[in-house]
C-alpha cells in the first residue's frame, strides 16, 4: 500500500501548475486537474480538493519538471522529493534540456539537498525554477515524475533505490570523529510540533550518559547529519520523523539502532505500527530496537 509499482513519466502541453497549502498541483491545457501531479491525490488516496483556477497566470515558457510532492515538510516531503529525484537521474539523460521546479517554501534540509546538488554539479543552477505559493504558472510543458513512495516502510525495492541515490549523490564520504550520535527531538530542537518532545537537558543527559554525540539537524545541516550517520557505529533516535527519515543515512558501518518512544501519541503510533506488521526491526547490519521512555 502507498506506493507506485510502475514510474509513468508524461509530458503535458501548455500545462499550468500551483502550489497550494504547500503540495504541487498541474493541469492540462483544457484546464482539466492532472491526478500524477500530487501524491495525496494518487499514491494514498487522500481527499484532494484541488484549487480552482482561473484564466490570470505567470507565463514562463520553459519545458519543466516539478521536484515537487504534496507535502513541503516531515517524513513524507523528504521520501516523495527524493523518490522523484531518485527516477529524475535514472532518467536524466531523456530529460535533458527541462528545467526543474522547486517549492520556495520547502522544508530547510530539502533546499540544503538541492543546493549541495548543483554544488556537485549535479544539477545546473540556472535550472532551477523556484516557485511561490498560491501563484499559477503556465509553461511550455510539464514532465510529471510521479512520487513513488509515501514512507520508507512500505517497500524495500524503492527504498533502496532512493538509499542508492543518496549514497551516490548527496554523500560527501568524509571521515567523521564520531562513533555514536544521536538525534532527539526536545523543545530547543525547533521542530514544528512538540509531540513527543522531551527536555532538552534530559536529551543531554540520555546522549551523554550513553556515550552518544548530540547533534542538531537545523545546525549542522541536512549534508551533514547524512554524513555523521554514514560514519556512525550506533546510532539513537527519537521515534518520529526524527527517526523515519533519518534512519535510512546510516552505512553498512552501523550496527546497532535504538529509538526512543515517548508520550502517548507516538506510543499509538507505535502500538499501530507493530499491529500492521510494518516496523523494521533491522536495515543494512544494524539491529533495530525499541524503547519506551
Amino acid at each position: 500500500m502507498w506506493k507506485l509499482d510502475n514510474i509513468n513519466i508524461h509530458t503535458y502541453q501548455e500545462a499550468r501548475y500551483i502550489v497550494h497549502n504547500h503540495g504541487g498541483y498541474c493541469y492540462n491545457r483544457e484546464g482539466r486537474f492532472i491526478k500524477h501531479s500530487n501524491d495525496w491525490a494518487y499514491l494514498i488516496n487522500g481527499v484532494c480538493n484541488p484549487p480552482v483556477i482561473g484564466a490570470e497566470n505567470t507565463t514562463i515558457d520553459e519545458d519543466v519538471i516539478p521536484i515537487i510532492s504534496g507535502f513541503h515538510t516531515g517524513v513524507h516531503a523528504y521520501v516523495g522529493i527524493f523518490s522523484i529525484l531518485s527516477n529524475y537521474f535514472k532518467n536524466k539523460d531523456q530529460l535533458k534540456g527541462k528545467k526543474l521546479l522547486v517549492y520556495r517554501n520547502v522544508q530547510k534540509g530539502i533546499h540544503q539537498a538541492i543546493d549541495y546538488l548543483i554544488e556537485t554539479n549535479h544539477i545546473e543552477r540556472s535550472d532551477i525554477i523556484y516557485l511561490d505559493p498560491d501563484t499559477l504558472y503556465l509553461f511550455k510543458t510539464v514532465t510529471l515524475i510521479p512520487n513513488s513512495l509515501h514512507s520508507y516502510w512500505e517497500d524495500s525495492e524503492i527504498r533502496d533505490e532512493i538509499v542508492n541515490f543518496i549514497d551516490d549523490k548527496l554523500t560527501k564520504k568524509q571521515p567523521s570523529p564520531f562513533d555514536k550520535i544521536s538525534i532527539l527531538k526536545h523543545h530547543n530542537s525547533g521542530v514544528s510540533s512538540d509531540m513527543g518532545a522531551i527536555d532538552y537537558e534530559l536529551a543531554k543527559s540520555i546522549s551523554r550518559e550513553g556515550g552518544y554525540k548530540l547533534i542538531e539537524p537545523s545546525e549542522v545541516g541536512e549534508i551533514e547529519v547524512i554524513n555523521l550517520l554514514k560514519n556512525a557505529k550506533e546510532v539513537l533516535f527519537s521515534w518520529g520523523t526524527t527517526f523515519m527519515k533519518n534512519y535510512i543515512y546510516i552505512s553498512n558501518r552501523c550496527k546497532k539502532i535504538d529509538v526512543l518512544i515517548t508520550g502517548n501519541p507516538f506510543m499509538l503510533e507505535f502500538d499501530n505500527a507493530v499491529e500492521r506488521g510494518i516496523l523494521p526491526t533491522s536495515f543494512k547490519k544494524a539491529n533495530i530496537g525499541y524503547h519506551y521512555e
